[in-house]
């Protein structure tokens, strides 16, 4: 058995393999199946030629001559593979559709969306070194894998589908039929929702919930394990736009604020035309059910071995994503979100604080940047006495010094949230209110006091050095309608193991705010408005509740 992947799908998408892999990210049945269609159009490319040959009805293999069980024709997935292979292979950003065919066994799909993951994932899988086909080989030699196997959990558990590319045909069975396929070492075997037979020489992608019981014989064989990153609320947009489903852009952003990048939730609102309204608040009760059952151990158990995430019951995955980097082979979890985060550590603190201030100082990576935003979006509106040290220019270069440290008293705050930074223009920025923006990708800062009538802007980090780009704090600034004699403060708000050796750094180039903007202003010219400084967040502990 040569498997080539395992792919998880739900909130997940996995693969597993020795030449195998398994791929963990977030979507849906449409995403198992858009990057399983993709897949074949890679496998079947080279076999456009030969893919209206007439299917051979009967068609029987057996093992040393004896006869399987028949095959008979499946026309409505040989017409999905005649439309298929008359397809150029589709770029990220584009629509896959098809002509005089559906979109077997996912009948429902007018077209799927083919993301930029898809492309670099399609990469890995058919161009690791365990394979004898590298990518461009597949689609420029003259001879194809010669058949492709899928199964599907949409028919019963001992049936696939067998694509023969030399012959066009396209036949449907028992996996028996298909026996001397299978055992072809050069055929490509597609699992989908269910185990696969193992008894095979193919290569192997297995496409499947995040449910550890569907993968774990893989895994146990030495499975290569890649991963799916969520869906950036870029590529939801254009989807939506693409596909002409009927969700506002406004919905889909709402939806992503809340739930993160899952299709499910951004993509689809209920049938029969139910209020905007209506569709985000069942979300944000979904979510809010989900959050409630997940405990403080659970999270610690999941971050001391990501596996134990598919063990734990469904919710866990709505509250916890896989993130990935561009090997798709590193496996970090994140909190769906920064409203998951912070409802999640509402709940803790009532319900196990000592363990959630166990869990903020102990957790590392991505996951550790969520959290430290979400405890100082608890710390701050309480108030009290901070350490801050301030970051001047020295003179005549755009290298930025730490200077002598002070305390910075705030006092204890109401909390309001805002759309856009205009809202707070001007006298709209209310004296002792703690402002946090509804989107946690709001460019710059984090959160907003005005206190005594600076304006303190936060950002809080996790990170050992974090560019400024002054350009984009001067539009930041006139957004919020301050004058340059209005003081203000930009506060980068590190764990204080972080802040002996955290820098800031000069960015150069335009502004992060507005597409056409000045450039950044020469070295000489840098006045740094609004002044910077870095507070030494303490570490948590019990007691700081709201």
């Amino acid at each position: 058995m040569q498997v080539v992947a395992v792919v998880t799908i739900r909130e997940a998408l996995s693969v597993v393999g020795e030449n195998a892999t398994s791929i963990l990210g977030f979507n849906e049945h449409e995403q198992a199946a858009a990057f399983r269609l993709l897949l074949l159009v890679l496998l079947a490319a080279a076999a456009g030629a030969a893919a209206g040959a007439t299917a051979a009805v009967g068609w029987q293999w057996g093992r040393a001559g004896r006869a399987e069980s028949a095959a008979s024709v499946a026309p409505d997935e040989a017409a999905m593979m005649r439309a298929l292979c008359s397809k150029a292979v589709p770029a990220p950003g584009e629509v896959l559709r098809l002509q005089g065919a559906g979109f077997v066994p996912d009948v429902d799909l007018s077209g799927v969306y083919i993301r930029d993951c898809y492309e670099g994932l399609a990469d890995v899988i058919l161009t690791a070194p365990q394979k004898k086909f590298i990518l461009g080989r597949l689609l420029q030699r003259p001879s194809p894998p010669p058949f492709i196997v899928w199964q599907h959990a949409f028919y019963s558990s001992s049936r696939a589908v067998c694509y023969n590319t030399k012959t066009g045909d396209t036949l449907r069975g028992e996996v028996s039929s298909f026996e001397a396929a299978l055992m072809d070492p050069d055929t490509w075997y597609i699992a989908d929702a269910m185990p696969p037979d193992l008894q095979t020489k193919a290569h192997l992608l297995l496409i499947t919930s995040p449910q550890r019981s569907t993968y774990k014989e893989l895994e146990k064989r030495g499975a290569w394990m890649l991963h799916m990153p969520p869906w950036s609320l870029e590529e939801l947009q254009d989807c939506r736009s693409k596909l002409g489903l009927p969700v506002s852009e406004a919905f889909v952003k709402k939806c992503f604020q809340y739930g993160g990048g899952v299709v499910r939730y951004s993509l689809q609102q209920s049938a029969g035309g139910a209020a905007f309204g209506e569709d985000v608040d069942r979300l944000l009760g979904q979510l809010g059910r989900a959050v409630d059952t997940t405990s403080v151990s659970q999270v610690r158990a999941a971050l001391a071995d990501v596996a134990a995430q598919d063990k734990g019951p469904e919710a866990s995955h709505r509250v916890i994503h896989i993130m990935t980097d561009g090997s798709y082979s590193v496996r970090q979890l994140e909190f769906a979100s920064r409203w998951v985060a912070e409802r999640f550590m509402a709940k803790a603190a009532v319900e196990d604080e000592q363990g959630l201030v166990s869990l903020v100082n102990g957790s590392d990576g991505t996951f550790r940047g969520l959290m430290h935003e979400a405890w100082m979006h608890r710390t701050l509106p309480k108030g009290g006495e901070f350490t801050i040290a301030p970051v001047k220019l020295t003179g005549g270069t755009t290298k930025l010094v730490r200077e002598a440290e002070y305390i910075l008293k705030l006092p204890p705050c109401k909390e309001a949230a805002f759309e856009e930074v205009v809202e707070l223009a001007g006298e709209r920025c209310e004296e002792g209110v703690y402002y946090k923006p509804v989107s946690a990708c709001f460019p710059l800062v984090d959160s907003l006091l005005r206190v005594g009538g600076v304006v303190n802007l936060f950002q809080m980090t996790v990170s050992l050095n974090k560019p400024v780009h002054f350009a984009a704090l001067e539009d930041l600034l006139g957004d919020l309608g301050l004058t340059p004699q209005q003081e203000a403060r930009l506060i980068f708000v590190v764990p204080e193991d972080i802040y002996p050796d955290f820098k800031l750094n000069v960015k150069t180039g335009g502004s992060r705010q507005k597409k056409a903007s000045r450039p950044s202003p020469t070295a000489p010219a840098l006045v740094p408005r609004p002044k910077l400084c870095i507070m030494r967040a303490p570490r948590a502990q019990v007691g700081v509740r709201r």
